[in-house]
């Protein structure tokens, strides 16, 4: 049987533009129940435990497939979730977009009665994040998608968490049940090109999560019926791409002409 360090070397002469080192770590740390880079690095020589399961990770990952929808699951606001090939890959800037929208719910409301409404939810990350970092709110989720639901229900139950799923689209099922929120969250899809994606997120990743066209649709879409679902002094906080500020600034100011926001 192979070594850890014998394994490791092993992947490390694969030439493929996919498995980096940071994976190679990933997938040995996983296959052999280890917790950490210093862990891996002390426990180099003991026998590599699941190699059949690790070679066909690799397998997957050489021919593109994401490393968080190989193994499973992936890791936002320091929380593990599962994720498929329904749901987007958590990013970084995602999880900055829940630390702001916590920022200012500490400053506006009293947190034991904060109702959130976290819209296309697809893995349920946002709105289960605000969730565990604020137990006493009360969170509804919601998404378009049969399949993102089955994704975010199996989150809800991973962490057992006490938050409401709901499935519709934008808004709607909020309006149709009657719901009320102090804040609203939202992702949206907001690509409107398929030129400014990458090879592995056009080819793995769910366009319907992804793509809009025109970009601004989903945002104005929201705007429009917020105020059918949005208490008074209500809070909206939203994802956006890169070069959004200008037409999005033209929206807001529109829907919401006496209302403060920042980018």
């Amino acid at each position: 049987m192979s070594s850890i360090r014998e394994k490791y070397f092993e992947l490390k002469k694969i030439d493929s533009k996919y498995l980096n080192e940071n994976i190679i770590k990933q997938l040995l740390m996983l296959v052999n129940d280890i917790e950490s880079d210093f862990d891996l690095l002390t426990s180099f020589d003991n026998e590599c435990k699941k190699i059949d399961l690790l070679n066909s990770y690799v397998e997957e990952i050489i021919k593109g497939k994401p490393f968080q929808y190989v193994v499973g699951k992936s890791y936002f606001c320091n929380h593990e979730f599962y994720v498929d090939e329904n749901v987007l890959i958590p990013r970084n800037e995602t999880e900055e977009l829940v630390k702001l929208t916590l920022e200012h719910i500490n400053k506006i409301y009293n947190r034991q009665n904060v109702q959130i409404f976290d819209v296309c939810t697809g893995s349920g990350c946002i709105g289960i994040s605000l969730k565990l970092a604020i137990p006493e709110s009360i969170v509804f989720i919601s998404d378009i998608s049969d399949n993102a639901i089955n994704v975010a229900t199996k989150n809800k139950v991973k962490h057992n968490v006490g938050i409401s799923i709901l499935k519709g689209d934008m808004l709607e099922p909020f309006i149709k049940d009657n719901l009320k929120a102090d804040v609203i969250v939202c992702n949206p899809p907001y690509i409107g090109s398929t030129l400014t994606v990458d090879e592995q997120t056009l080819k793995y990743e769910p366009h319907l999560a992804l793509f809009a066209s025109p970009n601004t649709f989903f945002y104005e879409k929201l705007f429009q019926e917020c105020d059918k679902v949005l208490n008074d002094l209500g809070l909206i906080c939203l994802e956006i791409g890169e070069d959004m500020v200008n037409p999005l600034t033209e929206l807001i100011e529109t829907y919401f002409p006496d209302s403060q926001y920042n980018f």
